[in-house]
């Protein structure tokens, strides 16, 4: 392959994985803010912080070639090609789809940066080969963490799910008891209405006895 086309191939490349940072830096940013658990957000926000180093280190590597970043219409094109829209569609709606979701990104981050690391070298990049190479071992530690969260995720799921049953019977208390009033206000408003029937109908008659 010749230089030129080596050289083209990094920077696609480079530029895949800057768009695929920029949507790691929003899947945790969101995994922070819907996770309830200390211990597990603050693993989210420790990767957090690491990938957004991350960013920046591909963002220099980019300007290496005098070139700049992923526009924001080019990085949604380039997300979409190597299906970050669809996995950040995924709604992590309990602790265990949330991890599942960083898991999942992690490990087609581990795969962005093995490939990085061979096509650098193949470049005869090594600043940008070490580069990946240190945002690799990091990205492995990070999916390690996650991993090592799943008995947590499935105990907090368990613990919602017993929450959730426990309100259910409350509900149903409640809302027998308005249906309950409500049956009950019936039958009143029924006795009070059978009641007035007669005495409507004396009156009736007694004014139609009286002489005009």
């Amino acid at each position: 392959m010749a230089e030129s086309d080596s050289n083209e191939q990094l920077v696609r490349h480079l530029k895949d994985v800057h768009a695929m940072e920029e949507q790691a830096i929003k899947t945790l940013e969101r995994a922070v803010e819907l996770s309830d658990d200390e211990d597990i957000s603050g693993t989210y926000e420790e990767h957090l912080e690491q990938s957004r180093e991350h960013s920046q280190q591909i963002n220099e590597r980019i300007k290496g070639y005098d070139l700049e970043p992923s526009a924001v219409k080019d990085l949604t094109m380039r997300s979409g090609a190597i299906g970050l829209r669809q996995l950040a569609e995924i709604p992590p709606d309990t602790p265990v789809k949330l991890a599942m979701h960083v898991y999942a990104f992690e490990h087609l981050e581990i795969a962005a940066y093995e490939f990085l690391l061979r096509i650098a070298r193949e470049a005869g990049d090594d600043e940008t080969a070490e580069a990946a190479e240190r945002i690799l071992e990091q990205e492995r530690e990070a999916a390690e963490k996650v991993q090592s969260m799943f008995d947590r995720c499935a105990e907090l799921l368990g613990e919602q799910q017993r929450q959730a049953e426990e309100e259910a019977p409350a509900d149903d208390e409640q809302g027998s008891a308005a249906d309950e009033e409500k049956d009950s206000a019936a039958e009143e408003d029924k006795d009070s209405a059978e009641e007035q029937g007669p005495a409507q109908s004396e009156d009736a008659d007694e004014k139609e006895a009286s002489p005009a």
